[in-house]
């Protein structure tokens, strides 16, 4: 009985110890993304593409979650590239950055490879801006894995 009450608080003692991190670092406490910041986003690319005051974005394909082409449609700006800064909502998957190089005068584009995910569906949420912070936009996109037949 003894061993029992010794063993009893040790092993609350461990689990408290491995949880506690994960429970920490939780986007409920670490003020991750969520479902109300691709509400908030200024362009929402639910089906591959939306518009906003700022600018456009299009995808190529709305339904892959894996490989992608980005096209932005900008007033013109003077820099070359743009970064485009994305998080899962969904799942924590970090942080996702991809430079975006001018194709013409207000067209930016390159491809896109989103980490791969076990859900079907996924939203991405960050901004879009230019290294000298003249320009920036709060973006979301969702996507679709592609269902095999």
């Amino acid at each position: 009985m003894k061993a029992l009450r010794l063993i009893i608080p040790i092993l609350l003692l461990v689990i408290i110890g491995y949880a506690l991190p994960s429970f920490l670092s939780s986007p409920l406490l670490s003020g991750g993304t969520t479902i109300d910041d691709v509400n908030r986003a200024e362009c929402y690319a639910k089906h591959g593409h939306c518009e906003s005051s700022k600018g456009s974005i299009h995808l190529a394909h709305s339904q892959s979650i894996l490989a992608n082409q980005i096209t932005v449609e900008l007033p013109a700006l003077k820099t070359n590239n743009l970064v485009l800064s994305l998080e899962g909502v969904e799942m924590d998957m970090g942080t996702y950055q991809v430079a975006i190089p001018r194709l013409s005068q207000t067209t930016y584009q390159t491809d896109l490879w989103f980490p791969a995910c076990t859900h079907n569906e996924m939203n991405w949420v960050g901004t879009l801006e230019d290294k000298d912070g003249d320009f920036s936009m709060s973006v979301a996109i969702r996507v679709t894995q592609i269902e095999e037949d």
